[in-house]
């Protein structure tokens, strides 16, 4: 009987490869029974090499590499998107922007190659520091009707009105909250809210899945702007609302879910408490940090209660379960309804193989059953 071939990995891929993984180097010698003879130098079976780069989340064929891939290539790629965190990426971020870099690629390939128009609405507010004037041209490009378009929407569809405006002009909008479909990877909202990746037929923006409703149309709204003014990539972090390079975005923002003029009607009688708060930010379908936020800048509420208001906000957060929903609901709802379609009729038209089009979806036989009812 033959011997299985082996391999090693050199001592500098590995390291690379362990360090990539974030995992404790406890937990792989407990997990992996070849990981004592890996570590001292000694070659490993191929399938043991497979095992190892599930076990690391590293690409199966970067662990036969003579050195570690280019440290600096992510920050390179993504420089904004980097100094805009002004800390290290996670890996489940890294792979996260990584896997929707290739799909903006795929989608603006494919728009280009069947002669779709260019994206029509980058840098189009040249004036910035006039916010009503460049809330007027949003609501405007994205056909909001008039300022008090949000009357017309149901308080838990803010976000999904939003996103199918923000598609039908050229965006592709998706939303997760772990790393594809691996429900052990989860995307931290500590971390980031959203981030954008510029394209000339067809800007990714993508949402993290963590948070509520209410908060993921301020950041699409957000990102939306972004493009508006500025060609390059972008991240929103945590702090979103106290980041002052973000000031102006965040005013226009605020100027489009929360109306100054609409604002001060509420605010004839002294606003006092969390709940007076909470009552406006039901009207304005805004989650009430928002609604806060928007209510101290406008003079109408005192610090303290806009703390109080935060507080309550980040506790709440701390003890919401997300609850993980139907996985249906969840495979509709992760990926940009446009960009399906265009895969999906790629498939069917033989432009790319059905392989190519489950990795686009990142969908097996289930998922794909789901995705192309009605395509």
């Amino acid at each position: 009987m033959s011997k299985k071939p082996k391999v090693l990995i050199k001592k500098e891929v590995l390291d690379w490869a362990i360090n990539e993984s974030e995992l404790p180097i406890g937990l792989l010698y407990s997990q992996l029974d070849f990981f004592t003879k890996l570590m001292n130098g000694e070659p490993i079976t191929v399938k043991q090499v497979e095992r190892l780069s599930k076990k690391l989340m590293v690409p199966f064929g970067s662990l036969f590499l003579n050195e570690p891939p280019d440290k600096n290539a992510f920050d390179v790629e993504f420089r904004t998107i980097r100094n805009k965190q002004n800390k290290s990426l996670s890996k489940n971020l890294r792979d996260t922007i990584f896997d929707m870099d290739n799909k903006k690629d795929w989608i603006n390939e494919y728009r280009k190659t069947n002669e779709f128009n260019r994206f029509l609405f980058s840098n189009i507010l040249k004036n910035p520091t006039n916010v009503n004037e460049c809330a007027n041209k949003v609501r405007k490009t994205l056909k909001l009707d008039g300022v008090n378009w949000f009357n017309l929407v149901e308080e838990d569809n803010t976000f999904s009105f939003l996103r199918e405006r923000a598609e039908e002009i050229g965006f592709v909008v998706m939303v997760n909250g772990i790393v594809g479909e691996n429900t052990g990877r989860s995307l931290e909202l500590n971390e980031f809210r959203g981030f954008v990746l510029n394209g000339e037929y067809a800007p990714l923006v993508f949402i993290n899945g963590k948070d509520n409703n209410k908060s993921k149309s301020f950041t699409l709204l957000h990102e939306i702007i972004h493009v508006f003014m500025s060609a390059d990539d972008d991240i929103i972090s945590d702090d979103i609302l106290r980041v002052e390079s973000e000031r102006t975005i965040n005013e226009i923002v605020a100027e489009i879910l929360m109306p100054e003029v609409e604002v001060r009607s509420f605010a004839r009688n002294p606003i006092t408490n969390t709940i007076n708060v909470k009552r406006i930010a039901s009207h304005f379908k805004v989650n009430p940090l928002a609604m806060a936020f928007r209510l101290e800048n406008l003079n109408l509420i005192d610090d303290w209660l806009y703390h109080e208001v935060e507080e309550e906000s980040n506790r709440l957060l701390n003890e919401r379960t997300a609850s993980g929903g139907s996985y249906i609901n969840n495979v509709r709802f992760r990926l940009s309804k446009s960009f399906v379609e265009s895969v999906i009729n790629s498939m069917y038209s033989n432009q790319i193989a059905y392989t190519e089009g489950y990795r686009l979806l990142g969908v097996k036989n289930k998922g794909f059953a789901i995705l192309s009812q009605g395509v």
